[in-house]
């Protein structure tokens, strides 16, 4: 009866703790250089958290105690140590932490299965003393076991990506007059791919890549999903190492391109922000002759960047924007309003950051073939991107005044998550302002001089922040910093903060899905 109670426990606990594992490999796309830079960054915590360290020390001392024959003592009592052990494990687990869990695709659901499968029968073979070590072994050693599964996968998972490739490179080659758009960037292209897809679909047949879908097989997607009478395909492409773009472009094969802007993200994967600009400009190399390629100005504070205009300007038709193309900027809570070659332009977009990318979107509608009456009209019904830069503002469910919820979840990077907090500081003068947020990664050397940039303005800007991971603790600490995964904490201050006084609440960076619902559902 008691080894049923061990088994039972135990077992929830491994399901608990492979969800997060194999959540934690989902995020990182199954990719081994982004998962072992996570692992050193945070220190191999993930791993090596508290309960893992007790019960190596407890594997440790009942190894010990056998080797010096204390096996028949501690024998009967070993099962009771377990339960005990295991049960206090499944409390925290269920109290103090929130329960994360992967997206069931059927690669994901194999890897679980197999790895499930594989702790179950292993502990199903022996029997007293070593058969109740065994739980603690399987349990330290999960997430090698799990990481041997997504390793093992990786030779099918290539087979079908270059099968997914083959057959989408086959189909854009029967597209003989169709406008490809390639839009790269450390940061802004998605908002300026779907701000790009909704101004031209105004006039045309638009095919775009659609929510975190900018790697190769995603790309690939979208053009198996092309209809026939698609004139346009606008493609989002992302990178984390040199050559990304370029296989994605021989997929794409643009005739237009767009360069977001350029700054350290992923940087530790590709050690060097030379390394970065090279990536995005491969874009560049891909294009036909005189072909035209935006080129954010942000880019040029970077003398690679310079160097890397003058080689490709003999090649294309290179023109580069920031916001100095356009004039009388108003931003309100609710929206936008700008000139822009005389004319007057507003949009229900949100945050003054985000102008440079409707401009993109603007300037390359004006090079397809739009006129600027048709953009107009477009961009005034403009929507955001879902998570990127969304506003909500309620009444009293939450609390006695009014809150302004700026759910900015899509993505993070560091520009974005310093220019959310700048348009908070200018539109919420005497509001309560709250920042929830994840630090950053992919970051490498630069990650800590990034989060104390971060950490400098959430002290001048916010009234209270919290961080729902120790990553860069002692970079973004401060009186107002609070860090805690616990929604019910969250809630409960955010509650006392804003009882009496209006106040806006800063979503950002990818958020645990608990709480992205429980302010969705306000």
């Amino acid at each position: 009866m008691l080894n049923l109670i061990l088994l039972l426990i135990w077992l929830i606990v491994i399901f608990y703790e492979l969800n997060y594992f194999l959540y934690f490999w989902q995020t990182k796309d199954y990719r081994a250089d982004r998962f072992l830079i996570d692992f050193k960054e945070n220190k191999g915590k993930i791993f090596l958290n508290k309960w893992i360290k007790i019960k190596i020390c407890a594997l440790l001392l009942l190894l010990i105690l056998s080797v010096v024959n204390y096996v028949n003592y501690i024998s009967q009592y070993v099962i009771y140590i377990l339960i005990v052990l295991y049960l206090l494990n499944l409390l925290y687990l269920l109290i103090k932490t929130q329960f994360k869990k992967p997206i069931f695709t059927k690669k994901t659901t194999l890897i679980f299965a197999f790895t499930f499968l594989m702790i179950i029968f292993s502990v199903f073979d022996s029997n007293g003393l070593i058969f109740n070590t065994k739980y603690l072994i399987l349990d330290i050693l999960l997430l090698p076991i799990l990481s041997f599964w997504v390793l093992l996968f990786i030779p099918f998972s290539n087979f079908a990506k270059a099968f997914l490739v083959k057959k989408a490179v086959k189909k854009r080659a029967h597209f003989k007059n169709l406008i490809a758009i390639g839009i790269t960037g450390s940061f802004g292209k998605s908002s300026t791919k779907e701000f790009l897809a909704q101004i031209l679909s105004y006039k045309y047949k638009v095919a775009y890549t659609r929510e975190h879908e900018n790697t190769e097989v995603g790309v690939a997607r979208a053009i198996l999903q092309m209809a026939e009478n698609t004139e346009i395909l606008i493609a989002e492409m992302g990178a984390y190492k040199e050559s990304d773009i370029l296989e994605i472009s021989q997929v794409v094969k643009p005739t237009l391109g767009i360069i977001t802007g350029i700054n350290e993200q992923h940087l530790a994967l590709q050690c060097k922000i030379e390394n970065i600009i090279n990536t995005k400009f491969e874009l560049g190399k891909e294009l036909p002759k005189r072909a035209i390629l935006l080129i954010n100005k942000q880019a040029l504070k970077y003398n690679a960047v310079k160097t890397k205009i003058k080689i490709y300007s003999k090649k294309l038709n290179i023109i580069k924007y920031d916001v100095s193309n356009i004039s009388n900027i108003k931003e309100t809570i609710y929206g936008l309003e700008f000139v822009y070659k005389k004319n007057i332009f507003k949009t229900r977009i949100v945050g003054t950051h985000l102008i440079s990318n409707i401009l993109a979107a603007i300037i390359m509608a004006e090079r397809v073939g739009m006129n600027i009456s048709d953009i107009k009209k477009a961009v005034e019904n403009l929507i955001p991107l879902k998570s990127t830069f969304s506003v909500k503002t309620f009444g009293k469910q939450f609390s006695k005044e009014k809150i302004t919820i700026i759910d900015d979840t899509y993505s993070a990077n560091s520009t974005g998550v310093l220019s959310a907090l700048d348009f908070i500081d200018r539109v919420g003068k005497n509001k309560k302002k709250i920042l929830i947020m994840r630090s950053l990664v992919d970051l490498g050397e630069k990650g800590k001089e990034v989060h104390k940039e971060i950490g400098k303005k959430i002290a001048s800007v916010c009234d209270s922040a919290f961080i729902i991971d120790n990553k860069f603790k002692q970079e973004l600490q401060s009186e107002k910093t609070i860090f805690t995964d616990n929604l019910k904490q969250i809630i409960y201050q955010i509650k006392k903060i804003t009882e009496n006084k209006e106040s806006m609440i800063l979503l950002e960076n990818r958020l645990p899905k608990e709480i992205l619902d429980k302010f969705d559902k306000i």
